[in-house]
């Protein structure tokens, strides 16, 4: 049993450390993603707002 948890644990922390260094590779072209993203993000909930305010005016 404790055997089997070390495995699990080092298998886990060798998820992470390659999750680390991939991400740390990803992350220069991460960042213009996600940049591009929030401005998606932003334009949508934008776009939502106004269709929201455009049915309030026309209710009243």
């Amino acid at each position: 049993m404790a055997v089997e948890l070390r495995v699990q644990a080092l298998d886990f922390l060798e998820g992470q450390i390659s999750f680390l260094l991939i991400a740390r590779v990803i992350k220069v072209a991460n960042t213009a993603t996600v940049i591009i993203h929030v401005r998606v993000i932003i334009t949508q909930a934008n776009f939502s707002i106004g269709l929201i305010s455009k049915r309030e005016s026309k209710r009243e």
